[in-house]
């Protein structure tokens, strides 16, 4: 019996052969899938005075890819015709933009400066502003992949780019506006990193 085949597309990326620059593009458009293993694996395995921030987190890493779903199926833009008749790739009518890449990478630059500061004790001098810089770039390098492999165009992924920085403002303000209220109920001498750099 012959059935068709389906490519994972969380995982699937394709990329020049042979070509190393586009080899390591390709695998940093993987970050965000990293990214969001990593933390979860924080949520199942990480002591319990930090479960409630990374669960936080995950929440809002999924908050935001619903939103880009929505959006996506708002303007329902196609993706540009360059993977047009490539194995494995189905071209979506809605599936352009925003780019998901640029958003989610976007979104979590915006909260990782607070995730970072509540292990600030575990890192060495300097460590915590370097990082910072690292994520910030490596968030850059992330859309230029979409482009340079063809899944967008720039507009679709520095888009992207711009709505996860505003929906992770959104996300942080209605975070820390949370705790705040949390906390007003609970130990007034509590100190967590979120109410520290509300």
């Amino acid at each position: 019996m012959n059935t068709q085949k389906a490519a994972f597309s969380l995982t699937f990326v394709l990329y020049d052969e042979g070509n190393v620059f586009a080899w390591l593009m390709a695998l940093l458009s993987l970050c965000p899938v990293f990214i969001f293993i990593f933390i979860f694996g924080l949520v199942v395995f990480e002591g319990s005075k930090m479960r409630k921030p990374n669960l936080a987190y995950c929440i809002g890493l999924l908050f935001n890819t619903g939103i880009n779903l929505l959006l996506k199926q708002f303007f329902c833009y196609e993706r540009p015709p360059t993977l047009e008749g490539l194995p494995f790739v189905k071209r979506s009518k809605c599936s352009g933009f925003p780019s998901n890449h640029s958003q989610f990478m976007a979104f979590f630059s915006v909260l990782f400066p607070f995730w970072l500061k509540e292990r600030e004790k575990l890192l060495l001098p300097y460590t915590y502003h370097f990082l910072q810089i690292i994520i910030q770039i490596g968030c850059i390098l992330v859309a230029v992949s979409r482009v340079y492999l063809g899944y967008h165009t720039f507009i679709q992924a520095s888009s992207g780019y711009c709505v996860g920085l505003l929906t992770g403002l959104v996300y942080l303000y209605a975070l820390m506006n949370f705790v705040r209220r949390y906390q007003s109920y609970g130990d007034p001498r509590r100190t967590d990193a979120w109410a520290r750099h509300q």
